[in-house]
């Protein structure tokens, strides 16, 4: 705090050498020079305060997403960033914690977990082949998750439907999402709504992950005009992103936990189990029994299998 104090104390300073004098308050989305103080050297209200650090903030998150995405300024300003606003004053905390865990990697998939120590080995649960990724999480192909995923098209159509979503945008929408799902490059084409034609030039990565252009909420104003509803393209767009992270993407991970620990089968051993097993075969093959303590050695006098 204090260091965003000194910052912009000297962006305002700077800013009353090139402006010796201030009429009125300061716009804090037009000038660049913001102090906690206003030119008057009194204390600013609490929603100057709050606009000031939220300008900031908002300054700071800009130049670090257009340097990680390689975006310019106009693309930045395209995605509809109320929209996420919204949609994660909607969902439960937990969801956004996943939400957060995944957008910046920190789930315990099988990468992170062999770097971080706790498991031997980075491969997917269930295939045992596959490098266990965040980009592969959202991916599986076992058919536990296609029915998953259908199942989650299906939620996801429904609720399109019921917000009277066009046909054509519901099927665009559902069609890039099943591409992207099973790995296939979705391309613009002249026939797609402009939503859809102009997300895909984008990305479609940025719209699985939530990063929907503003296109899409101005493209259901229109329609919902022409309906005479009182229905908002900027309420749809919310939703719209709070029901992609629910009934889509997080269903997914709850089906790769239910198999990891295996809250719904008994039969097959979980992750942890497997480890025990490994720990337990390693010391009984390697201890040797006249080693151990006199209170322990009479496990040697059963098996390994028995132990087990």
């Amino acid at each position: 705090m204090e260091q965003i104090n000194t910052e912009c104390d000297l962006l305002a300073k700077q800013a009353r050498m090139e402006l010796p004098t201030i009429d009125g308050e300061p716009n804090v989305f037009q000038h660049e020079g913001l102090s906690i103080w206003d030119a008057s050297h009194e204390k600013l209200t609490c929603n100057i305060h709050h606009s000031i650090y939220t300008y900031y903030f908002a300054r700071k998150a800009q130049t670090t997403i257009t340097h990680k995405y390689e975006w310019n300024v106009h693309q930045f300003r395209d995605i509809d960033w109320q929209a996420n606003q919204k949609a994660n004053q909607i969902m439960s905390q937990p969801t956004k914690q996943w939400i957060s865990k995944y957008i910046t990697k920190f789930l315990p998939i099988g990468r992170n977990m062999l770097r971080r120590q706790h498991w031997r080995e980075d491969y997917c649960p269930r295939c045992r082949v596959c490098v266990e990724t965040h980009d592969y999480l959202l991916m599986y192909t076992h058919p536990q998750c296609q029915q998953t995923f259908r199942t989650s098209l299906e939620k996801l159509d429904t609720w399109l439907q019921a917000q009277l979503t066009p046909t054509k945008l519901s099927y665009e929408i559902l069609h890039i999402i099943t591409e992207w799902k099973m790995g296939i490059t979705s391309h613009p084409t002249p026939h797609q709504t402009y939503p859809i034609r102009n997300q895909i030039r984008l990305g479609v990565r940025h719209f699985i992950e939530g990063r929907i252009l503003k296109d899409f909420g101005e493209y259901m104003d229109s329609h919902y005009q022409t309906l005479s509803t009182k229905k908002t393209g900027a309420k749809w767009a919310a939703t719209f992103l709070q029901k992609l992270w629910t009934i889509v993407h997080k269903p997914q991970w709850e089906n790769r936990n239910s198999f990891v620990h295996k809250i719904n089968e008994e039969p097959e051993k979980t992750r942890e189990s497997e480890n025990l097993q490994f720990e337990l075969t390693t010391l009984y093959l390697s201890k040797l029994p006249e080693n151990l303590l006199a209170t322990d050695q009479h496990l040697y006098s059963h098996s390994l299998s028995e132990l087990r």
